[in-house]
């Protein structure tokens, strides 16, 4: 399912449009906040239930007062269930396209309009769910997060190797991969973020803690089975990464290649590492220099 930036054609009054060729949903932009949320739940129901393979699984097509009356019932089952008004908009609409027209099978236009809907419900929760669960982690320490999660993945007495730590938690809980960097490198650096006034950049497992971007940037990565780093920035929430090295060259190709993060951070981060090379070229210079020296005099 697509939910398209804008109509592919003016769309009129209408507040909302499904196109089941493209199997994609565009909302009116003149609709308000609370519209946008009854509207999409509309469309998302006709895309559930009169997408393309579902027409063809059907004895008989519906009508169109039929489709609009079984998104219409679970956009307003579903906002209703949420606490969202629907009164005045659903109601209306509903006798609009129900009045002197016959609903063939009333029992089965409804049976799928209470299917659709509790499946709508229970994803909502679910995702609800997670949100609230990653709120409860965000007031947590990164110690008391990181006993959290070794509790969840059955860690107790493991002796694992950052490799397998990554891949573990990946495999099983993969939203929490960033989460679980960005812990474990607030709590073994001990960084104090508002402290934090350039950007710098953590390299798991080398034996050092958070240095200047440019720097830690232009370690050798070569012989690592997988890189995992940690970026913080002023102002900003810890933001962590891992790489094959031998597909990736350093974190900054992996930002870069994965779009990471917007076009004027990934420059300033280019200039902090090309500074460094311009540095380290500077000091070759003056070795090469001061050799030529001592062998002329």
């Amino acid at each position: 399912m697509t939910l398209l930036e804008e109509p592919l054609d003016e769309i009129g009054t209408a507040k909302g449009c499904y196109y089941p060729e493209l199997h994609a949903i565009a909302l009116n932009p003149r609709n308000t906040s609370i519209e946008d949320i009854t509207i999409l739940i509309h469309e998302l129901a006709h895309s559930e239930l009169h997408n393309q393979e579902r027409n063809l699984e059907r004895d008989q097509p519906l009508t169109v007062p039929e489709k609009e009356f079984q998104a219409e019932m679970v956009a307003y089952v579903v906002s209703h269930q949420l606490g969202f008004p629907t009164d005045d908009f659903s109601l209306s609409y509903l006798a609009g396209w129900t009045k002197d027209k016959e609903l063939l099978d009333k029992e089965q236009l409804l049976q799928e309009v209470h299917q659709t809907s509790a499946g709508f419900l229970d994803h909502i929760e679910s995702h609800l769910e997670k949100v609230h669960t990653l709120e409860q982690e965000k007031e947590q320490t990164p110690l008391e997060y990181l006993e959290q999660l070794n509790r969840r993945m059955g860690w107790k007495d493991a002796d694992l190797s950052l490799y397998e730590q990554v891949h573990a938690v990946k495999s099983v809980f993969p939203e929490e991969v960033e989460p679980y960097l960005n812990a474990k490198a607030a709590l073994e650096t001990n960084l104090k973020v508002d402290r934090v006034d350039e950007p710098l950049m953590y390299i798991h497992d080398k034996g050092f803690g958070f240095q200047s971007f440019g720097v830690a940037n232009n370690h050798d990565f070569s012989e690592d089975a997988l890189v995992v780093y940690t970026i913080a920035l002023p102002g900003q929430a810890l933001m962590s990464g891992h790489f094959d090295p031998k597909r990736t060259v350093h974190p900054l190709h992996d930002l870069e290649k994965n779009n990471k993060v917007q076009k004027p951070l990934l420059k300033n981060l280019e200039e902090s590492w090309h500074n460094i090379l311009l540095e380290e070229e500077k000091e070759c210079h003056s070795k090469i220099n001061r050799v030529d020296i001592e062998h002329t005099t």
